[in-house]
């Protein structure tokens, strides 16, 4: 059976390359389209840009017909109806090509579900934390720190999910993909029936990229991997209340001051947009940028083939957020063979039921340091592989596709 399949998205998170290799969240996205795609399906992408100067939603078709992409330019002021109107016309355009109701497949997009066309099918990966959890976890103030914004931007995201949410719960043809139990045990606790709440297996979401890159990137500020010194590193998508990489700075330096022979390399944002990386770096003294390497974030093949080399040397992925819906990164470094350092269950971290066997810690960077200096003690760091069984394709359509 063929059917069409169109992935909803903000543009910010289909950020790519110069070498145009997404990066992020959307590798997901793109994964599970090229598997779609591979099986003989229909694919198109609806991209969501935010756009405060407009005062009307506008609809950029562009090379459509080769691409199979649509921009759509919006903001929360305009008319909701008029937003609506859009999805109904790109609705329509998909239709021409294959006359048969599309699915949709909204990208961590939950505040877009009010606009989903009525009686088709769909599903949703909320993936993004919600408020009234961050708070009860962080508390009030924390959340506001962790979201980058004051009081009233949490309100307005409180306001939108809650939105969202009741349109996931009303609408008996939408399903929520999760990549972790976190979020399905939470949506379940919100009002979301348990028959519509599917977690994603961990081995299609973070296994599915191909290594595709040749020629590896390189940076200024490469080292050659040492046999005697441990190499810590990590990936995050920015610097904020979530990620905790300033703890990460603070623990390194710890272990440098008591002449611990360990490097470490975070790779943050993107090359346009180095605003994460200024602000790890003013962390980062003189001395210590020996010994510290802040970089752009990579796309998902050169991450997985740096994990992969990594794996052969005495290095170790740390993953020092407070709280994370997932832990996309994490679980792809377990499954390219190197050992993981987390915080424990008592923090809000989704991919720790994946990985029963990484190395945790408590609390804040004291206990980080800690932990770094005893995990770099270990001769055989202990591992976890991920069995990559399964086809991405056939998941999908068996909980997507065939709704249609």
């Amino acid at each position: 059976m063929v059917a069409s399949i169109i992935f909803v998205l903000n543009a910010r998170y289909f950020v790519q390359t110069n070498d145009s290799q997404p990066v992020g969240a959307s590798s997901f996205v793109s994964a599970a389209a090229r598997s779609l795609k591979e099986a003989g399906h229909h694919i198109y992408f609806v991209l969501m840009r935010h756009d405060l100067d407009l005062l009307a939603p506008h609809l950029d078709v562009g090379d459509f017909e080769e691409t199979g992409t649509i921009s759509v330019g919006y903001n929360f002021g305009m008319n909701a109806s008029e937003i609506k109107a859009v999805f109904q016309d790109i609705e329509h355009l998909v239709k021409v090509e294959l006359p048969a109701r599309p699915a949709w497949f909204w990208h961590q997009s939950l505040v877009f579900l009010k606009f989903q066309p009525p009686h088709t099918p769909g599903s949703v990966t909320c993936h993004a934390p919600f408020v009234v959890e961050v708070e009860r976890t962080l508390g009030n103030q924390g959340a506001i720190s962790a979201f980058n914004g004051g009081q009233s931007k949490l309100d307005f995201l409180r306001r939108e999910q809650s939105a969202g949410l009741n349109s996931l719960i009303r609408n008996d043809e939408l399903w929520s993909w999760e990549f972790s139990s976190l979020q399905t045990h939470l949506l379940k606790s919100f009002g979301v029936p348990q028959h519509r709440l599917l977690k994603i297996p961990s081995h299609l979401s973070s296994s599915s990229f191909k290594h595709v890159r040749t020629t590896p990137m390189c940076f200024e500020s490469d080292r050659p991997l040492s046999a005697e010194a441990t190499t810590f590193f990590t990936a995050a998508a920015r610097n904020d209340g979530f990620k905790a990489l300033g703890d990460l700075i603070l623990a390194h330096d710890y272990l440098i001051e008591r002449k611990i022979r360990c490097c470490l390399e975070i790779f943050v944002g993107d090359r346009e947009n180095d605003r994460a990386r200024e602000s790890l770096n003013r962390l980062v003294t003189s001395e210590q940028s020996k010994f510290v390497s802040i970089l752009p974030r990579l796309p998902q093949d050169e991450l997985l083939r740096r994990m992969t080399l990594y794996a052969l040397h005495r290095a170790i992925f740390v993953f020092p957020s407070l709280y994370e819906t997932y832990g996309l990164t994490a679980v792809q470094a377990s499954l390219c063979g190197l050992p993981v350092l987390l915080r424990n269950e008592e923090s809000r971290i989704g991919c720790l039921s994946d990985l029963k066997d990484a190395i945790t810690f408590k609390g804040g960077y004291t206990n980080l340091a800690k932990a770094m200096t005893e995990a770099q003690k270990l001769s055989d760091l202990p591992r976890t592989t991920l069995q990559d069984e399964g086809n991405l394709a056939a998941v999908i359509q068996s909980h997507l596709v065939l709704a249609t």
